[in-house]
């Protein structure tokens, strides 16, 4: 135990105190307390070893050594290159050198090492910048650093930064600022500023044009048929392609006939002013004028406005009437006549408009095909009679084309008017339909009414907006009851113009849709009689249609007639009683085909005699 009491005294000696704290207790073996109860402890004295003890001297050599070392090693470090953190050299320490065993005789500058990477770009960095794009692929290989090229930074991926470095971002050899696609490469170049590049735009001079699907050379923004490489325009919309379509715009000339491809040709006359000359009735320096025309010198189409136009001699008045006429499209020039009347109780007098002698209405030749052509007249009478001065023009018409018009009318002392609006569509449906009536078998009126009936259309888109419009109108106007919206309606049919079948349609017999007689703005009973009972049957009102024969005088000649009858609660006039459940309902007469203010009403018959009438209900 001497040696550890040696050391002890050495330890307290060395920390300068005064008693140094006494060894651990020994613990007797295990093999001597196997059978004791109580613990032995043995307590050792430490003593002080003196100064020139074996074990201190060898402590001390042994420290010495190692500082020694040490200095030595420091020594040769500071005179020796290596450097274990940095271990090839390069001045990147080993933590930030991406090549931290690699190429060992350079050092790091940026000449060498772009990115500063610790990698010698020449001898071992197959990415010079770090963008992560190769140097091989790399059109920038030393070019901007700390950034990740991505579809928004490098567009083309070329290792450029499209705003920092690069003039081309699609790398299609156009540079950027002479680019009108700098990101698309298949793209530099929009000669019609539509947006679509010239490379894949079919039409690069046309703005409105991109494709073309059909390869007919007509592109699909005006192409009718895009699928359809042999078709691609349909003038008259019936869905039938103009190259094979017989009769391109509908008109019912076909087309190796038409003169107007393309068109449905037409004129209107404006009547524009008229001067009476001569007294044209005894006792009075004033007349009552209406105005006629005929096409082809076919029957008088005669416009009565309001009743008739109250003129005094030598004061021009303003006349106001305006007559539409399709004409025949196989022809180029159109004969249209006009002439001027002064309506009396028995016999309306002719008022001569012609500047020669011996005749009395006014011609002139439309032609229809000429670009520039004088379409204002004045026509003066020359004496022959009772003379006057009729100024009037012509504008040329295109149904095919019209979407909308205005109609005129007189009702209560005021002029009225309306637009209506519509599409040629529509109304070359309706001009498509059967218009035919079968008399087969028919005996009475009452065996064919119900195809009559049927021309009337309540539910049509136009004859609805039409109904709509007259009654809010005539609402505003002060006329809120129903029989005066009633009359406001009725004045309105009333008063465009009456044509016969044949003068119009070439046919004896046509009954026209309420829309054909609004866009032809002319028709017949059977045609007013529909127009009138569609636009009130769907305000509400109930309608109905009678067919019948009628006389206007004793004297005259029997023939057949159409008109409309409403139903009125405490009204007065010529009426029908309704049938089946409707029996207990009263309808009234309207004279559809005219009115005349201050005369024409609604339970008014004008005829000297009815007979062989048949009554049809016609409901919305």
């Amino acid at each position: 135990m001497v040696g550890q009491d040696e050391f002890w005294s050495l330890a307290q000696d060395l920390l300068g105190d005064e008693q140094a704290q006494a060894p651990p207790q020994e613990q007797v073996p295990s093999e001597q307390v196997a059978y004791e109860e109580q613990p032995v402890q043995v307590e050792a004295t430490a003593q002080r070893a003196s100064i020139g003890s074996p074990g201190l001297i060898v402590g001390v050599v042994l420290v010495g050594i190692l500082l020694l070392s040490s200095l030595i090693a420091v020594v040769i470090w500071n005179f020796s290159d290596y450097d274990p953190n940095d271990l090839d050299g390069d001045g990147v320490a080993n933590g930030l050198d991406d090549c931290f065993d690699g190429f060992d005789e350079w050092t790091s500058v940026e000449s060498l090492d772009h990115d500063r990477d610790g990698c010698h770009d020449g001898e071992e960095d197959d990415d010079d910048d770090n963008d992560t794009v190769p140097d091989d692929a790399d059109a920038c290989p030393t070019g901007g650093i700390d950034w990740l090229p991505t579809a928004e930074t490098d567009n083309d991926a070329d290792g450029c930064h499209d705003v920092m470095e690069d003039t081309d971002d699609d790398n299609d050899n156009v540079s950027d600022e002479l680019d009108a696609f700098p990101l698309d490469a298949s793209e530099w170049k929009d000669m019609d500023g539509d947006g679509v590049g010239d490379n894949g735009d079919a039409f690069p001079e046309d703005p409105s044009e991109q494709l073309d699907t059909d390869g007919d050379g007509w592109g699909d923004n005006s192409d009718v048929f895009p699928w359809n490489g042999a078709e691609w325009a349909d003038e008259d919309g019936d869905g039938l392609g103009d190259n094979t379509d017989p009769d391109d715009d509908n008109d019912g000339t076909l087309d190796e006939d038409d003169l107007h491809l393309g068109k449905d040709i037409g004129v209107r006359i404006r009547f524009e002013r008229f001067t009476l000359f001569d007294a044209v009735d005894w006792l009075t320096d004033r007349g009552d004028m209406y105005f006629c025309y005929s096409v082809y010198n076919q029957s008088d189409i005669c416009h009565h406005g309001n009743g008739a136009l109250t003129v005094t001699v030598g004061e021009p008045e303003f006349v106001g009437v305006n007559a539409s006429i399709n004409l025949d499209e196989s022809l180029r020039y159109h004969w249209i006549e006009l002439s001027v009347f002064d309506q009396d109780p028995l016999i309306d007098d002719d008022v001569d408009i012609h500047p020669d002698e011996g005749a009395l209405r006014y011609a002139v030749v439309y032609d229809s095909l000429a670009l520039e052509q004088n379409l204002s007249f004045v026509a003066n009478g020359s004496g022959d009679g009772d003379a006057g001065s009729l100024e009037f023009s012509l504008e040329p018409l295109d149904y095919l084309g019209m979407t909308s018009f205005n109609l005129y009318w007189q009702f209560s002392g005021e002029y009225h008017s309306i637009q209506i609006d519509t599409t040629y569509a529509d109304y070359l449906m309706y001009r498509n339909m059967n218009h035919a009536i079968d008399w087969t078998n028919a005996v009475t009126y009452a065996d064919i009414i119900p195809q009559y009936a049927a021309f009337s259309t309540p539910n049509d888109v136009t004859v609805m907006a039409t109904a709509d419009k007259l009654r809010a109108d005539a609402i505003s106007k002060g006329y809120t009851s129903d029989i005066d919206i009633l009359r406001y309606i009725y004045a309105f049919v009333g008063q465009i113009q009456y044509a016969y079948d044949l003068d119009t349609t070439n046919f004896s017999e046509y009954p026209k849709y309420p829309l054909e007689m609004l866009y032809d703005r002319s028709g017949d009973c059977e045609d007013s009689s529909a127009l009138f009972i569609s636009l009130v049957e769907y305000l509400g009102y109930d309608a109905g249609l009678m067919l019948g024969m009628v006389k206007a005088t004793e004297d005259d000649e029997w023939g057949g007639h159409a008109w409309p009858v409403v139903a009125l609660d405490n009204h007065e006039g010529w009426s029908i009683n309704g049938v089946g459940a409707k029996a207990n309902l009263t309808y009234y007469f309207v004279e559809s085909t005219a009115y005349y203010e201050g005369s024409s009403d609604i339970g008014v018959n004008p005829w000297y005699e009815i007979t062989d009438e048949a009554f049809y209900d016609v409901e919305e």
